[in-house]
């Protein structure tokens, strides 16, 4: 399997929006009209949104102003995976939420969606994605990476912050154990 993975750019919004439009979602269409932006919106901004194709528009918005995150995996030039991940700080719904949401004076980065195509599934792109991001951050000279797995989640869709057994297996840590969710860590420059 021939994967590269490439950081978001404005330069790839056609790769993004054919990956929403056609593939991401072709097992969970409830879900397409997300396009990953729940995380940076409010559930008031949330509301406002009526529409796939307003949050089509708001997502465009954000890609061309340089403010929606992450990274793409391709196989033969066609995206079969993404991580939604950015400085924590870009998430507003994490940012509002006081039980994740804490004060510290390390630079946090966020990973907040996973979507592998449904005929990748389960061949190591959700790991290779982490990684990437992770050697980004590393680069970058954040301190901590942070994400938010479902404690049990029912079914593969809501493993979309990425399975907890991922993350253990790559080195992070359990921060807190919530309700719904784990939040774990991992040190990037110690």
């Amino acid at each position: 399997m021939n994967l590269v993975i490439k950081k978001l750019s404005k330069d790839m919004l056609d790769n993004y929006l054919h990956f929403f439009d056609d593939i991401a979602f072709c097992d969970n269409p409830t879900w397409s009209w997300c396009y990953c932006n729940h995380y940076h919106l409010l559930d008031k901004e949330i509301e406002v949104i009526k529409s796939k194709d307003e949050s089509r528009t708001c997502l465009i918005k954000r890609i061309n102003d340089e403010k929606h995150n992450g990274f793409m995996a391709f196989i033969d030039n066609e995206p079969v995976g993404w991580i939604n991940t950015d400085k924590k700080e870009n998430y507003a719904r994490l940012m509002n939420d006081p039980q994740i949401a804490y004060d510290t004076d390390k630079t946090i980065a966020s990973i907040v969606c996973f979507i592998v195509a449904k005929d990748y599934r389960g061949k190591g792109i959700a790991t290779r994605l982490l990684n990437e991001a992770y050697t980004y951050y590393e680069k970058e000279g954040y301190d901590l990476v942070e994400a938010y797995p479902m404690s049990a989640p029912k079914n593969q869709a809501e493993n979309y912050h990425g399975p907890l057994g991922m993350y253990m297996s790559n080195g992070f840590e359990i921060l807190k154990d919530l309700d719904h969710i784990k939040i774990v860590t991992k040190q990037v420059n110690k």
